[in-house]
């Protein structure tokens, strides 16, 4: 590529194509709290990044929040990452001038200035591997979501000038600021020689009726007094974030003619893949992995097996062979995001959820592994689902393995045939035992709903369900204290939670620590608190008078095997032992940031997931 030929056009296109996002971590992700900073310089801003003389460039988010120190995010087409943090901290309603972000993995650096109301972005000095670079951003508002592309151009016609050749290829990147209801502004970002910023408009965009809009855009601007000038056509999925655009670039030369060529986006194509729906469905078989990819796909709705999705799907359908098997299903290590799966019997449209997995069991990187018995009937369909966890997409392995499966039997210790429960249930076997969810005085065995044995609707044996707010209020009578204590407790660190009010209702006095000293901590929403993760394993909870009242939640995405323990009512203990139990060792009020991440990479061995 000729260097004086580096013609580098990066805009940020401004689309309709934003997701919901369920969030893993609400307090590291500005999205649900956009709109507070429509109209100041706090918030996100995102835009494009180009180096002088060379082919790289991606796309530049920058996260500013009051009183915390900026981070921005390079996301280079070679799909290297760099991560940036800012030099100082901004308050709130301060200006925003020269805020300088640097990188500690490669030599990379730039300066971010905008106007208090967010307006008039500009990112200077920026500087990649010693390489001269630029870098043009969009505050993004809650009004105007910014999306940024990436892309290559052509030389189609540049033979007369002295320094190009025909066929010369440099790097184009296009942005759109809006959401297609309306003309919305373009900035793009152009290398010639030097990196210059050029005015543009989108206009015209129009629904194609297959779930994809199309716009015109166009830009014009100077270069060393040398016009230059772009159009073409934007187009983005409504239902996911994809984002193409393709078109022809001119520059009119004072001393040596016109010259021109194409551009076209690094994603080529919004079309969504071919088994978005389950009318789609591609085929897989026993031994079969196939590839797929749910970048462009779209969110087809609810199911029974891992509750309501939010993420795009793809599908997936083979058909029973006349022979029970047990069927195993897995992204396990194999997949380039967090994924779920969900099998189902039946025709679309009337699906029945068959089994569901969110994580391993034993997958690394939060893929999924699922298990099922077929019905051997040889005419059932089973219909394989592959989607993310909250609004999670990318690309993904998906494996089938079968083997045959022996005859159901009530004393095999499998869930199998019809039963409902391990050896129990169904039209052969005896009836599970009744699970023991209410808790009262006098019970030994209290458990959660998924009880010892019994299946939720996620497909996981033994699990409580998920989506679950739950209170029940002990009465043990006048003169007598409730005891809650737990043999097994095994609940979804930081996201599930167990609260204990020392009284009759949720209203009264929460109780805020065990038996043992664990302290209670404040739960997801940051209001109340409770215990979660194993914190009750091996202990319990007292009231001081004759009531006790109890509150279980549980989030909509994870699950774990959850309880079993006993409730006593008896009168107080004597003093003696309540001093003794105010004496015992309590969690530390403070914790150092190693103390945290041990105990992260502990819940994470022992199989939680920690957002």
């Amino acid at each position: 590529m000729k260097k004086i030929f580096l013609l580098f056009f990066a805009s940020l296109l401004v689309l309709s194509c934003t997701k919901d996002a369920e969030l893993a971590d609400s307090s590291a992700d500005l999205s649900t709290t956009l709109a507070q900073y429509d109209d100041t310089n706090m918030g996100i801003y995102k835009g494009v990044f180009t180096t002088q003389g060379t082919m790289e460039r991606g796309t530049l988010e920058i996260s500013i929040t009051p009183n915390n120190y900026g981070v921005a995010t390079l996301n280079l087409v070679s799909g290297q990452v760099i991560n940036f943090r800012a030099d100082r901290t901004i308050d709130a309603g301060a200006e925003l001038q020269d805020l300088v972000f640097s990188s500690s993995s490669v030599i990379a650096s730039f300066k971010l200035s905008a106007d208090l109301d967010g307006k008039n972005v500009q990112i200077s000095d920026v500087m990649y591997k010693g390489i001269t670079s630029g870098a043009i951003a969009i505050h993004e508002t809650s009004r105007a979501p910014v999306t940024p592309i990436t892309g290559v151009l052509a030389c189609d016609d540049c033979d007369a000038h002295p320094l190009m050749v025909t066929g010369d290829t440099g790097t184009f990147s296009l942005v759109f600021a809006g959401d297609g209801s309306a003309d919305d502004t373009v900035l793009s970002l152009a290398d010639v020689g030097v990196v210059v910023a050029t005015p543009g408009a989108q206009e015209g965009c129009a629904d194609n009726g297959d779930g994809t809009t199309s716009c015109n855009v166009s830009g014009f601007g100077t270069i060393g007094g040398n016009d230059i000038s772009f159009d073409g056509t934007h187009s983005y999925n409504n239902g996911g974030d994809c984002s193409s655009a393709a078109g022809g670039w001119t520059l009119d030369s004072t001393n040596h003619g016109n010259f021109g060529g194409t551009f076209t986006s690094d994603t080529a194509s919004c079309a969504p893949p071919a088994n978005d729906t389950c009318a789609g469905a591609l085929p897989i078989a026993c031994g079969d992995t196939v590839s797929g990819d749910t970048s462009l796909a779209t969110n087809t709705g609810a199911d029974t097996c891992t509750t309501t999705w939010t993420a795009p799907d793809v599908y997936y359908t083979f058909t029973d062979t006349g022979v029970a098997q047990d069927v195993i299903l897995f992204t396990c290590d194999q997949a380039g995001y967090d994924t779920k799966i969900s099998v189902f019997s039946g025709a679309c449209g009337a699906l029945v959820c068959v089994a569901g997995n969110d994580d391993g069991p034993g997958c690394a990187d939060f893929s999924s592994t699922v298990e099922f018995q077929t019905s051997g009937d040889g005419t059932t369909v089973y219909t394989v689902v592959v989607h993310g966890f909250n609004s999670s997409t990318g690309i993904f392995d998906l494996s089938m393995t079968c083997t045959d499966a022996p005859v159901p039997t009530c004393t095999d210790g499998i869930q199998n045939g019809d039963e409902t429960g391990i050896d129990c249930g169904g039209s052969v076997c005896p009836p599970c035992a009744a699970t023991d969810f209410v808790p009262d005085c006098g019970d030994t065995a209290w458990t959660d709903d998924g009880g010892a044995g019994g299946t939720e609707t996620d497909g996981d044996p033994g699990n409580y369900a998920y989506g679950t707010d739950t209170n029940w209020t002990v009465d043990a009578g006048a003169g007598n204290v409730v005891t809650a204590d737990f043999a097994e407790f095994s609940i979804e660190a930081t996201w599930d939670f167990m609260y204990f009010y020392d009284g009759a209702t949720t209203a009264d006095t929460p109780i805020l620590t065990s038996n043992l000293g664990t302290a209670a901590s404040l739960d997801r929403g940051g209001v109340d608190s409770g215990f979660t993760g194993g914190d009750l394993l091996a202990d319990g909870v007292t009231s001081s008078g004759q009531f006790l009242t109890i509150r279980f939640i549980s989030d909509t995405s994870q699950n774990r095997p959850g309880w079993s323990g006993q409730v006593d009512c008896s009168p107080p203990p004597p003093a003696s032992e309540v001093n003794n139990r105010v004496m015992a060792p309590k969690r530390p009020a403070t914790q150092t940031a190693q103390e945290i991440a041990d105990k992260k990479a502990y819940l994470r061995k022992m199989g939680y997931k920690i957002k």
